[in-house]
């Protein structure tokens, strides 16, 4: 991972280094109980790979570890009394970066998560304390900090994840929910935002460090992703009424498929301005990427409505935006960027003319987008 985020982007140090993982790896047994050690280089191993462009390989990898920390009980706090504060506090970090791990893989690519129900989890959160502050042989823990640590990302990342996936699994099992539901489900996300601590999500204050801007970034955009999940179901049935043209507009269908608009064109600035920051941006490619592509759907989707769509221009605009971010030079060399700038780059096809053109081009076929009624999560 390392040589893949320093090296240089013309060198296969990574990849070389990637094959010996796997050579080793495949000296291990798998199917036994595994151990904390393992479980962290399964975890490593998976990131490297979806960020390589090597999205099969790295859910494979990404599976095994999650069943793996399922087995060693790492879901379950430890009443073990032999181990040490140390060890517990290190068995709810590896805990929480694979439950991190899977639910954003999850929801990136729409498929099930492998996690149990948040009712089926007993770990404690990870502790908000700098390192030096741990004591690995004492008996008692170090009071936590009022304060950013390196763990505080971490720390409202599981929050995070938490509420989201209790509101992914019930999107999942009925896909149909009401709007009281929706509504409901959206205060969860409100209450969970204004749960942060304000150094997180202070925007002055998190200038001053640059991990912690990244974790600041990192929850906003999620934040809007979710709304963007949330509220999609509206907008297609907007859209595929829309096309039937039968004259009546539905209000409700109106009014919250805009709000999934609006929330993804506020994910497209937050991605923007993310990128503008310069802030580790060859490790969070390949996350901005998914969501610059689900963006990019939403945005898409949105043009079928024609005339009933407010302010089409200033769409046709955040598209070449779009274009513009995929084509720079931060995605140099990097295998999945070429992915999704392909994919990119043909949804946005019929809107590469100048602007007027491109109004009349947003009249698509239907079957492009409305036959199977969704798209992948985001």
């Amino acid at each position: 991972m390392d040589a893949w985020t320093l090296g240089n982007v013309h060198s296969n140090i990574d990849l070389d280094l990637y094959n010996q993982a796997k050579d080793l790896l495949q000296k291990v047994s798998l199917m036994e109980t595994g151990s904390l050690t393992l479980l962290q280089a399964l975890l490593l191993v998976s990131g490297f790979a979806q960020k390589r462009g090597m999205p099969d390989a790295g859910l494979q990898y990404l599976s095994i570890a999650v069943r793996m920390a399922i087995g060693l009980g790492l879901h379950q706090e430890c009443a073990d009394l032999s181990s040490t504060m140390f060890e517990k506090e290190m068995r709810r970090r590896v805990w929480w970066t694979a439950y991190i791990f899977d639910s954003c893989a999850a929801k990136s690519f729409g498929i099930p998560l492998l996690l149990p129900n948040n009712s089926e989890i007993s770990t404690r959160p990870v502790l908000n304390v700098h390192d030096e502050d741990f004591d690995v042989t004492a008996s008692s823990l170090p009071p936590e900090v009022n304060g950013p640590t390196l763990y505080s990302g971490l720390i409202a990342q599981s929050q995070f994840h938490a509420m989201a996936n209790a509101i992914y699994r019930r999107l999942v099992a009925k896909p149909n929910v009401s709007i009281t539901e929706m509504q409901e489900m959206e205060k969860m996300i409100d209450d969970c935002r204004s749960s942060y601590p304000s150094y997180l999500m202070d925007d002055d204050y998190a200038s001053r460090s640059a991990w912690l801007r990244s974790s600041n970034d990192r929850l906003q955009i999620c934040d809007r992703n979710l709304r963007i999940l949330l509220w999609r179901p509206y907008l297609l049935q907007w859209v595929k009424i829309n096309s039937k043209g039968e004259g009546h507009e539905d209000a409700v269908l109106r009014d919250n498929g805009l709000r999934c608009l609006y929330a993804a064109r506020e994910s497209l600035n937050l991605v923007h301005k993310t990128i503008k920051g310069g802030v580790h941006l060859r490790l969070v490619a390949s996350f901005l990427l998914y969501c610059l592509f689900h963006i990019t759907l939403v945005f898409v989707i949105s043009l079928r409505l024609g005339p009933a769509l407010p302010d089409t221009f200033s769409l046709l605009q955040d598209i070449k935006t779009i274009k513009q971010l995929v084509s720079q030079t931060w995605l140099v060399n990097d295998a999945q960027a070429s992915n999704f700038l392909n994919l990119i780059n043909r949804l946005a096809l019929p809107f590469d003319a100048p602007i007027e053109t491109a109004l009349a081009a947003s009249i698509l076929p239907t079957e492009m987008f409305l036959d199977n009624g969704d798209f992948p999560s985001g």
